[in-house]
């Protein structure tokens, strides 16, 4: 087996580059077969993801994974440059992708039950002989009629507002506040955002109008923003997912 490491040592406030020494010295040590990617500019993960899996397919490599190590942000891009390799390339076999949280939110991580310390999370990785499948959420935006996925939550309003706002705080990759960069812009947006009106039109019922709409989010996971639990609604909708 052969692990193709997209690399972002920004993540969790630089946490990622401090720990990356460690994550090689035990692959080297455990005699890991693997190749670095590391990542340069915001993005830069799903053109990675894109040129990898082009690089074993015309390697006909049957043995090797895609490990996104970083946060969600990284894991997300990642799973963009998959997705947009096998939409060009169909009939190509697929390639498992593993996820190595050392960023600072690690929802996904926590929601999957894939442990939060480097060392535990690698051992899991190594020692797993059958890849899961897992559920995507795919969108359409209507305006531009472009489609996007994602694998954590998709937002708009409040939460979109935070995540925006914390993504290009200063703060972010600060190696001691970075975490707190979520919650800043949590009080930040309190005091500036203005509702909106939304529209919720689903198949077979009435459309549903709500005035002055605080956030409006479709949630692939139970936590968001730094592991806050989400609240169970009352009521559920169907949504189609990919």
């Amino acid at each position: 087996m052969e692990y193709f490491i997209i690399l972002n040592k920004c993540a969790g406030g630089n946490k990622a580059r401090l720990l990356w020494p460690k994550v090689e010295a035990r692959l080297k040590q455990l005699n890991i077969s693997y190749r670095t990617f590391v990542t340069q500019y915001d993005g830069h993960a799903v053109e990675l993801a894109n040129q990898i899996l082009s690089q074993i397919t015309h390697a006909h490599h049957s043995d090797a994974v895609v490990m996104a190590a970083g946060g969600d942000g990284t894991l997300h891009e990642t799973l963009l440059g998959c997705i947009g390799y096998y939409a060009t390339y169909p009939s190509e076999s697929k390639i498992p992708i593993a996820f190595l949280p050392i960023g600072s939110g690690n929802d996904f991580a926590r929601a999957l039950k894939i442990p939060l310390h480097w060392d535990k999370a690698l051992e899991q990785i190594l020692h797993c002989s059958k890849a899961a499948s897992l559920t995507v959420g795919q969108y359409t935006n209507l305006d531009t009629h472009d489609e996007g996925y994602f694998t954590n939550n998709f937002g708009i309003g409040f939460d979109a507002t935070v995540v925006h706002d914390a993504n290009r705080s200063s703060l972010k990759n600060s190696r001691y506040f970075g975490k707190f960069s979520y919650w800043i812009s949590v009080i930040n947006a309190l005091r500036t955002f203005q509702g909106f009106n939304t529209h919720v039109k689903i198949p077979g019922k009435p459309e549903d109008v709500y005035q002055n709409a605080f956030l409006v989010t479709t949630t692939n996971l139970p936590t968001s923003a730094v592991g806050l639990r989400l609240p169970q609604m009352r009521q559920r909708i169907k949504i189609n997912w990919t």
